[in-house]
């Protein structure tokens, strides 16, 4: 059983091996993002909290680093999204076609 299911999975998603690669290595980063991003807005009301207007200029250094960490995660959420789901799209396209194929040589009697 399990030696047709990796069969399967060699010969329609291999081709696409470095996409799920690189999509997963983009999924973590987006959880990473995700996660540091509250810690971020924390980070810089505890220093408005307990400086005031002092502590304004490390404010303004957290605001624009969760800035750039929010662009971040637009990007590698996107491209995660990308690189996931567009090979996943084109291994259905390929296994429909193989199907189709199949069903197109099988004798009448089948039908």
């Amino acid at each position: 059983m399990f030696q047709l299911v990796f069969a399967f999975l060699a010969h329609y998603a291999r081709p696409y091996l470095l996409s799920y690669i690189v999509g997963g290595i983009m999924l973590a980063a987006t959880s990473y993002a995700t996660v540091r991003i509250p810690i971020l807005i924390g980070e810089a009301l505890n220093q408005i909290a307990e400086a005031g207007v002092e502590s304004l200029a490390n404010a303004e250094a957290l605001a624009i680093e969760l800035a750039l960490l929010g662009l971040f995660l637009v990007v590698v959420r996107t491209l995660s999204r990308v690189l996931f789901f567009n090979p996943g799209r084109d291994a259905q396209f390929h296994l429909m076609v193989d199907l189709f194929g199949h069903l197109l040589t099988l004798p009448r009697p089948f039908y």
